[in-house]
């Protein structure tokens, strides 16, 4: 398990996010995604409606998940692809994301911490 320095698991958050990461998941079929969807690369209008993406240099096949894993808000891929998407996969996907943000320092334990309540 990858350790996050100055986060101070309890023996029951570590048991869980042990689980949460050696659970198996079968890959959803591919998809063609942008691979790399951050606010920066989303266009929006003036309104702050979505417009469009840029930046396709990361693009190429994943999954649906990984694509959505990086978002800052997930609630739009919710609604839009929840049929489609794996939650067990896209929750252990932003987790492991997390973990490695939180290990260098640029959130908290605490976001960890919400994101593993969803992969128990």
């Amino acid at each position: 398990m990858p350790e996050v320095r100055n986060a101070d698991w309890t023996p029951a958050e570590r048991a869980a996010l042990l689980r949460a990461l050696s659970t198996p998941y079968p890959l959803t079929a591919p998809v063609f995604v942008h691979g790399d969807v951050y606010r920066h690369n989303l266009l929006a209008d003036a309104a702050g409606r979505y417009a469009g993406v840029l930046d396709w240099g990361n693009a190429g096949w994943a999954t649906l998940e990984h694509e959505c894993a990086v978002l800052d808000d997930l609630e739009p891929a919710l609604v839009r692809w929840g049929g489609r998407l794996d939650t067990g996969l896209l929750w252990r996907l932003r987790l492991e994301l997390l973990l490695k943000v939180c290990g260098a320092g640029r959130i908290s334990p605490n976001a960890v911490r919400k994101v593993l309540q969803h992969c128990t």
